[in-house]
C-alpha cells in the first residue's frame, strides 16, 4: 500500500513486527533472523518487544493517537481497539519474561501481532491518509524525529 511519507517510518517498523509474528508461528518457516527452538524464539521476542514494540507503541499513543483523535468517527472508533491490542501485547510479552509461555503462547502473540498489525496498514492508515492533508501529516513525522 502506498504510504505518505509521513507514515513510511511507522509502515517499516510494521514490517518488523510481521517477521516476528511469522516467526512466532508453530512450525514456522526458518527465518535466519531467528532461532528454532521455543527457547530461542522467546529471548529473541522478547529482546524486540523491548527494542521494537514498546517504542513503537509509545509513539503511536503519545503522538499519533492524539494527533488523529476527533477527526473521524471511523478513526475514533478504532483507536480504543488498538490500545486494547497494545495492552493485551505487552500482557503476553510479560507471560514471556516471566518463563511461562509455551510454544502455544508464542504462537498466539505472533497472531494477535499479525492482525493489530494489518489492522493499523489497512484501515487506520488508510483512514488517515483520507482525513489529513499532506501538511497535517507531515507535522507528525516532526514529532517522531
Amino acid at each position: 500500500m502506498k504510504r505518505t511519507r509521513s507514515l513510511i517510518k511507522l509502515s517499516h517498523e510494521h514490517n518488523a513486527g510481521l517477521m516476528l509474528a511469522l516467526g512466532l508461528k508453530k512450525n514456522a518457516p526458518k527465518l535466519t533472523i531467528m532461532p528454532d527452538d521455543a527457547a530461542g524464539k522467546a529471548e529473541y521476542a522478547v529482546n524486540f518487544y523491548h527494542t521494537e514494540l514498546l517504542p513503537h507503541f509509545r509513539e503511536e499513543e503519545e503522538i499519533l493517537f492524539p494527533f488523529i483523535s476527533g477527526r473521524s468517527n471511523d478513526i475514533d472508533k478504532l483507536i480504543p481497539d488498538l490500545i486494547n491490542d497494545h495492552t493485551r501485547l505487552r500482557e503476553l510479552f510479560g507471560s514471556i519474561e516471566k518463563d511461562t509461555a509455551t510454544a502455544d503462547d508464542l504462537a498466539d502473540i505472533g497472531d494477535l501481532l499479525r492482525v493489530h498489525i494489518r489492522k493499523e496498514e489497512r484501515y487506520l492508515f488508510e483512514l488517515i491518509q483520507q482525513h489529513f492533508s499532506d501538511e497535517e501529516l507531515e507535522s507528525i513525522l516532526s514529532k517522531h524525529e
